[in-house]
């Protein structure tokens, strides 16, 4: 009996031992992505999973793609973040500005691959500020934290607008995608920066995010927690509360809140009890069959017309 109770305990032992193995590769593989040619899929199987925690996650290059591609005028910046990392983007400057809107790329993403979006921004009438979060792009860093550090950088964007002359410091606004949306949130939680923010796939918990990310891989959700746990002693803070859904009743700023009916990775009625935490003013809208950060390519006509209407009505004539 006593035997059969050792063999059983070293099984546990032996199987806690690989889940946190697991678990610590896979969150080293998504904090650590490595700028490749071609980049790895979002929509991962568990055959996959086993190459990335190989070979790591791939996300683009820098291309050398720049806002003149768009026939944009534009600076190249250089700032630090609050905890000193040197940071890379772009001031791109409108005819008689009604405002200024940070540009918070996502997870794997790039100031580049937002430039779509400062081209929107731009032909209506508001200067754009697009930069690299801290391990992407060209900023410096090696390790993303899927927002909880990428706050200071939202926030030193912030602080470099206001050494501008040319930036009316009391209309600054935001516009995040998923990963961008959560520092943003905790930016603003904490200083109140934004004359208004709007938030495009946004993730509710990354608790929950890594979990629905599993079931698509088609692992055991309930894997989320050790990934989360084995985050938290990674990181050096608590991932399991790297949650905006926790946070959006402490954000002061009026909100357009954005989300896909088929975003894959946060459920429309994740991103509604969001919502309803939210203080007012606030603004949802679910874009019909869109997908995370897909939904200006779903409807690129109203994506517009609701972002610019939504913005305008807060910049426009603001004291």
């Amino acid at each position: 009996m006593k035997k059969r109770l050792m063999v059983l305990i070293g099984l546990i032992i032996s199987i806690f031992a690989l889940i946190s193995i697991f678990s610590v590769m896979l969150v080293n593989a998504v904090t650590h992505p490595v700028a490749a040619d071609r980049p790895t899929s979002a929509n991962l199987t568990w055959q996959s999973v086993l190459g990335v925690l190989k070979s790591g996650i791939a996300i683009p290059k820098f291309s050398g793609k720049t806002p003149s591609r768009y026939d944009l005028q534009y600076e190249n910046v250089s700032f630090e973040s609050r905890d000193s990392l040197l940071l890379k983007g772009w001031y791109i400057p409108a005819e008689d500005p009604k405002g200024t809107i940070i540009i918070a790329h996502g997870w794997g993403a790039s100031k580049e691959s937002m430039l779509k979006y400062a081209k929107l921004l731009n032909r209506n009438g508001y200067n754009t500020f697009l930069f690299d979060f801290r391990g992407f792009g060209e900023s410096q860093g090696n390790f993303t934290s899927l927002g909880y550090y990428e706050r200071y950088d939202v926030l030193a964007a912030v602080d470099y607008l206001r050494t501008r002359q040319d930036v009316d410091v009391r209309k600054i606004g935001v516009l995040g995608f998923s990963m961008g949306c959560a520092a943003s949130i905790l930016a603003a939680r904490e200083e109140r920066p934004f004359r208004a923010m709007v938030l495009d796939s946004c993730y509710t918990s990354i608790n929950q995010n890594a979990a629905r990310r599993m079931e698509k891989a088609s692992i055991p959700k309930q894997f989320a927690n050790s990934v989360t746990l084995m985050g938290s002693l990674v990181q050096g803070f608590n991932a399991f509360n790297l949650a905006p859904i926790k946070y959006i009743d402490e954000v002061h700023s009026p909100l357009l809140i954005m989300h896909g009916s088929r975003d894959e990775f946060v459920s429309v009625e994740e991103i509604t009890e969001m919502y309803s935490r939210a203080a007012d003013p606030k603004e949802l809208w679910i874009v019909e069959g869109g997908k995370h950060v897909g939904l200006h390519r779903q409807d690129s006509n109203k994506y517009e017309e609701n972002v610019v209407s939504f913005l305008d009505m807060y910049f426009v004539g603001a004291g």
